[in-house]
């Protein structure tokens, strides 16, 4: 059994382009501070998630991390849709007065891989789903990587005190992330509570989800799954269990709110502790709800300055423009309040590049989106929270 663990805050991301990015632009004094909980998601054209693993276990080097993974296949369009978008595009460039474009073996090849490759990645994403044998592909696709901590899998009831067992027979930590918003996902922990054969080899993430405005509500729910975990389990495992308290509140809009933003899940976790919980501070990064980016109304560009307990940001009104991140970015580093209070990151440094007109890491990793800018705010974010857990 590895040696306790003493870090007091837990953030949770995933490997998508800009998330992985700000972790791995992270200073080892800044890593030792904090067990990740990730969820590993498909490497550009991978044909299984073994590629994310090595990535994270990569930049982890060593350190613990405790790793699950996201169990949505990727979109596999029939030919019969293929071909529908092809024939609008075509139509598309006729009417733009451009010559019609005809696809050459390269192409048809090229589309061919792209269809194989994706068909792989579903099948593998469906094995690390199968119950069989305590979920024994799910096993064998963490264990080997001895730093890898898994996120227990719950889907089948019925396959997890196998699971468990596996994994304590193999003398390793087990994660449960629990959705207090869920009055069954307790379940799985309780189901395996009995063949813990000890009190720290367990991680319970009790996971409030996004907060925002409803933080009360989330301390309700948090601390009625702990009082229910304390009722079922024996005294010496609930005390020694490491319990951390999860939540988020990065709002998908900012239209309609002003500067600073309160770290919400910062004020959960308070509360709970408040109430003689003794749990460690867990959070989403500052990574928003999962939703597409953009859509028929564009979108407006934004940057953050993150604080300890709040985020400042700026908002441009230039839709899908993205000088906006530039005006956005001269008035963060200009406000003597906003930026006075970071604390130095690869983050920030993207901000002040931004602030001279600069778009970009310096290399090809170009700023000019919404989804590339959630890399800076969660560099500063994982980075403020860590030196103020």
């Amino acid at each position: 059994m590895p040696a306790p663990l003493s870090q007091k805050y837990f953030p949770a991301f995933s490997t998508r382009e800009a998330e992985l990015r700000a972790y791995s632009e992270l200073p080892g004094t800044i890593l030792d501070r904090m067990v990740p909980v990730i969820t590993l998601t498909r490497e550009r054209e991978a044909p299984s998630l073994e590629a994310s693993l090595a990535a994270v276990a990569a930049v982890a080097n060593g350190r613990p991390i405790i790793v699950d993974f996201d169990p949505v296949p990727r979109d596999l369009r029939s030919e019969e849709e293929i071909e529908a978008e092809r024939a609008r595009k075509a139509e598309q460039r006729r009417r733009d007065g451009k010559k019609p474009f005809v696809p050459t073996e390269k192409h048809k090849a090229r589309w061919q891989q792209q269809r194989d490759t994706t068909i792989a990645f579903n099948d593998s994403v469906e094995a690390l789903k199968d119950g069989a044998g305590g979920y024994a592909n799910w096993r064998m696709f963490c264990l080997p990587t001895p730093t890898v901590i898994p996120v227990i899998q719950a889907a089948d009831p019925t396959q997890v005190l196998p699971q468990v067992r596996a994994i304590v027979a193999a003398d390793r930590r087990i994660a449960f992330r629990i959705d207090v918003r869920d009055p069954l996902s307790v379940g799985a922990f309780l189901i395996a509570a009995p063949v813990l054969d000890r009190a720290d080899r367990a991680i319970v993430i009790l996971d409030a989800g996004h907060i925002r405005g409803s933080v009360a509500g989330a301390q309700e729910l948090v601390t009625k799954t702990l009082k229910g975990i304390q009722d079922n389990v024996p005294p010496a495992l609930f005390q020694g269990l490491l319990k951390v308290c999860m939540a988020g509140s990065f709002p998908n809009v900012l239209t309609t709110l002003l500067s600073p933003l309160e770290i919400q899940e910062r004020e959960l976790f308070d509360l709970v502790v408040a109430e003689g919980w003794d749990v460690r501070y867990g959070d989403h990064a500052s990574v928003q709800p999962r939703r597409a980016q953009g859509g028929a109304n564009g979108w407006l560009p934004h940057v953050e300055v993150a604080h300890p307990r709040r985020w400042y940001f700026e908002r441009s009104n230039l839709n899908s423009d993205k000088k906006g991140y530039i005006d956005s970015a001269k008035l963060l580093v200009g406000n003597a309040v906003a930026w006075s209070g970071r604390s130095t990151s690869w983050g920030t440094d993207m901000v002040e590049r931004a602030s001279r007109g600069l778009l970009n890491d310096g290399g090809t990793f170009k700023l000019t989106t919404p989804g590339r800018w959630v890399g800076p705010r969660v560099s500063q974010h994982l980075t403020q929270q860590a030196l103020h857990p």
